[in-house]
């Protein structure tokens, strides 16, 4: 996803939570002013500074069950996701959500007793591992 700004709600002082889900991915978050590299989050992270607006574009990796709260000046900064890495499916995946997942939608779905629980737990390892969603909590009126 491509350098934007979540402006469209009418309240912008209202903080907007981010909670990954998913593979790992690179944040790029915008900080209005040039930050050191000892300051920043990840260690052995450096921020570019962007010459023309003094700016620096702020690295920030996020793995699944992160959450990143943006309040203040970082609510309106322009921020992006310009790359999903790779991750191993048996240390960072909670054990037991394949098999939660899959039983989940056995009992669910009218096809699911179609499918063997092995299938349809591979249909989703496949998906899972494919995959990346961001889930946000704003607040869209004034009040």
């Amino acid at each position: 996803m491509g350098f934007h700004v979540d402006a469209a709600e009418p309240n912008r002082l209202a903080p907007l939570i981010s909670v990954s889900l998913g593979r790992p991915c690179i944040f790029l978050l915008e900080a209005s002013e040039n930050i050191p590299g000892p300051q920043l989050p990840h260690e052995g992270a450096a921020g570019v500074l962007d010459e023309s607006t003094g700016n620096t574009i702020l690295p920030i990796i996020l793995h699944h069950g992160d959450v990143l709260i943006s309040g203040g000046s970082s609510r309106l900064a322009y921020h992006a996701v310009p790359k999903l890495l790779c991750w191993d499916m048996k240390t960072q995946l909670p054990t037991d959500l394949i098999s939660d997942l899959s039983n989940n939608f056995i009992q669910a779905h009218p096809l699911g007793n179609a499918l063997s629980k092995s299938e349809v737990q591979s249909s989703l390892e496949a998906y899972v591992h494919s995959t990346r969603v961001n889930m946000n909590v704003r607040q869209v009126t004034e009040s």
